[in-house]
């Protein structure tokens, strides 16, 4: 059975089956009818918050649509019979058959007695949408056969004994031949047929070299016999102008309309991917591979030989934790300092406990994360929590433990500051008597939004 996709094609159930586990229709809310495909096509049926699994979930597929209320065949593929109820949503999706068993089958010899009573073919495997040829001339659905379930046709006339039945039919969805359920086959196109009109025009935009075009059921050649004008407008010229007589030429068209971009790509049974999700939308990565949704790594550097100053750049984020680890040996007066988008105006303010003291720093040009002393030794460990809010100052909380030059005491200061920026891109690490870091020093900045 054929799946028609379409764009946005999801709903909450207004009115629920009944019973909830065998009903075989159910009511939409008002207007979500309008977003769905044409029928038939399968929907995935999942209870409201939750993500869809084969234990909460059901596949169904609608065959009729109504305004706001489908008719539906229950437990589709691997799916048991659900409880569906009001609130649940209903949602349009691919699924592995459209994925794993389609198939373009070409000038197939259908299975037959041609013996001019026989009415009745077959092909090979089950298809959702067919051409059928008669000694090399296409037929019209309709006019000249019909189809009978998923595998065979019917002739209005048993074709004369020793004739020639073939089609080209696709088996399984055409989802995945075509970029969404979009082969048109026998389709009789606008314009005149008064041996005077040559340009015609389909129901819908073709993909470029897609259109064939069948003269009473001849193919033409392109470019000899037509040529695809407009794609985007669905027009194409003749290069002779079909016949009007009694019996005018008969027109007909096979081609692949023009599907949206967009598809249904970006859509996990339903839900639809958004840079800033919300409810029901799925998040998109970034670079990173990441949500943005917690904590996520967005920038590192680590020393790979002794430097001055220790820096980093990444995107921007509404809040940062940033993690410090510096190790070097200095003998005179200095202090570990912290910078922002390497701004040294006097744009930062900070207060800082240290061995039971407290103190305020007035309007610098830097964070003071260690307090100056008659040097230092060994390591520094810094976490630091910051929050970037636009329209108002930069706030920062952190502790810094360590080893001071003093053998067995232990260091410990916290810091509170802030820094007039709103957006921060860089941070980066310095000691202001100009001490040396050692390599493997390292700053690791993690976000979130």
């Amino acid at each position: 059975m054929a799946n028609n996709i379409k764009d946005f094609a999801a709903g909450i159930v207004l009115t629920a089956p009944s019973p909830n586990t065998s009903g075989t229709s159910l009511t939409l809310q008002s207007g979500q009818g309008d977003y769905m495909p044409d029928v038939p096509f399968y929907a995935t049926a999942c209870p409201p918050g939750q993500l869809t699994n084969l234990g909460n979930s059901e596949k169904i597929l609608v065959t009729a649509l109504s305004g706001d209320t489908i008719t539906f065949e229950r437990a589709q593929g691997d799916t048991t019979a659900k409880s569906i109820d009001a609130g649940w949503v209903i949602a349009n999706a691919m699924y592995a058959d459209d994925v794993m068993k389609s198939n373009l089958v070409t000038d197939e010899l259908l299975d037959g007695n041609v013996d001019g009573f026989n009415v009745g073919f077959t092909t090979a495997i089950p298809f959702t949408a067919i051409q059928v040829y008669k000694n090399g001339v296409a037929m019209h659905l309709g006019d000249d056969f019909t189809i009978s379930g998923d595998k065979s046709i019917l002739f209005v006339t048993a074709p004369k004994s020793g004739s020639k039945i073939t089609a080209t039919y696709i088996a399984g969805s055409s989802v995945m031949i075509n970029g969404s359920s979009s082969q048109v086959f026998d389709e009789t196109p606008s314009g005149t047929v008064d041996g005077t009109n040559k340009v015609f025009t389909t129901a819908k935009p073709y993909v470029p070299g897609s259109l064939q075009v069948f003269i009473n059921g001849v193919k033409q050649k392109r470019v000899t016999h037509f040529t695809e004008t407009s794609p985007t407008d669905g027009t194409f010229t003749m290069s002779d102008a079909p016949l009007s007589s009694t019996t005018p030429d008969d027109v007909m068209v096979n081609y692949q309309f023009i599907v949206s971009v967009g598809g249904n790509a970006d859509t996990v049974d339903g839900y639809h991917a958004n840079d800033t999700p919300t409810a029901n939308n799925v998040p998109v990565l970034n670079s990173n591979a990441q949500t943005g949704e917690w904590w996520e790594e967005i920038g590192r550097t680590t020393l790979t030989s002794n430097n001055a100053t220790l820096s980093v750049s990444f995107p921007a984020y509404k809040y940062l934790q940033v993690h410090v680890l510096i190790s070097g040996t200095q003998t005179s007066t200095s202090s570990i300092l912290l910078q922002f988008n390497n701004d040294t105006a006097n744009n930062y303010g900070y207060t800082a406990t240290s061995a039971g003291t407290y103190g305020t720093a007035a309007p610098t040009g830097y964070i003071g994360l260690t307090s100056s002393s008659s040097g230092w030794l060994s390591v520094y460990q810094m976490v630091l929590d910051i929050e970037v809010v636009s329209g108002r100052a930069t706030n920062l909380t952190g502790t810094v433990t360590g080893s001071a030059l003093t053998p067995g005491i232990p260091y410990q200061r916290t810091i509170t500051g802030m820094w007039t920026g709103t957006s921060i891109t860089s941070i980066k690490v310095f000691d202001n008597g100009g001490a040396i870091l050692n390599s493997g020093s390292e700053i690791i900045v993690k976000g979130h939004n």
